[in-house]
């Protein structure tokens, strides 16, 4: 019996089980949709200002750099949200694939909630005992109520990726989080200038002060809603960002 196919968790498992999803596939698609909303408008919004008013290759880089940033980030979301975090198979799925086991509940007792395991002499490791996997899990592993499955260094259950991040996809999600953040503040910043620009360019023509106001609030209020829905989102993200470089540099994670 191959693990996909006797699969008894909340995740959903495709191409014969090289593909693994969570189970927050909805909160998944928002992400999708909360990333690409302001991508796709950044590009028709900003780039035409700078190749007029500075120069085409100025608006190319500014275009170039946040698509690297935007590709990194996509990589970085989808092979967390599609790759196995770690997960534990359960005792049901040796015990089928064991010639012979027989299984009683009627005889069935319940082991120990702790199991000490001895490396060697002196190093000793206590495993604790998940019942609903029926398994000692080893250490830093934990039970995601959620997915309801043990995950091999859990670190959290994130519904925005749709699934656990552990020990197989925590990488990928520091990609994710790191690229969203830095590529974020980058577009921040190039919306900061392209407001400036924007306005020097039309308060410098012979209009009434009227029309320089108006035109200079009609061709800078996209890239100023671009710029506050994403300052907006770096109160998640950028926190997020920062509070994992905590973690990684004290050797934690976010369950601990």
């Amino acid at each position: 019996l191959k693990l996909y196919e006797g699969w008894i968790g909340n995740n959903t498992l495709c191409c014969q089980g090289r593909l693994i999803l969570g189970p927050d596939r909805k909160l998944f698609i928002i992400t999708l949709v909360l990333i690409f909303l302001p991508a796709i408008a950044y590009g028709p919004v900003i780039m035409p200002h700078f190749i007029l008013f500075i120069h085409p290759a100025v608006g190319v880089v500014l275009l170039v750099l946040p698509l690297i940033g935007f590709i990194l980030m996509m990589v970085g979301l989808f092979y967390t949200s599609f790759t196995d975090p770690g997960i534990i198979p359960r005792r049901k799925y040796f015990d089928k694939n064991i010639a012979g086991a027989i299984e009683n509940n009627s005889r069935k007792m319940e082991p120990p909630p702790f199991q000490k395991v001895y490396l060697n002499s002196k190093d000793v490791v206590e495993l604790k005992y998940c019942a609903t996997c029926e398994i000692y899990r080893p250490p830093r592993a934990s039970h995601c109520r959620r997915c309801d499955n043990c995950v091999e260094k859990f670190d959290h259950h994130c519904p925005w990726t749709g699934t656990c991040i552990g020990r197989r996809n925590y990488r990928s999600f520091i990609l994710f989080i790191f690229s969203t953040t830095i590529t974020s503040w980058f577009v921040i910043l190039v919306c900061v200038a392209h407001t400036v620009l924007v306005w020097i360019y039309y308060f410098n023509l012979n209009d009434v002060v009227l029309d320089k106001v108006s035109n200079s609030i009609r061709y800078s209020i996209g890239g100023i809603i671009i710029m506050i829905y994403i300052f907006l989102s770096q109160f998640f993200v950028g926190s997020l960002s920062v509070f994992h470089s905590f973690l990684i540099s004290s050797g934690q994670t976010t369950y601990e």
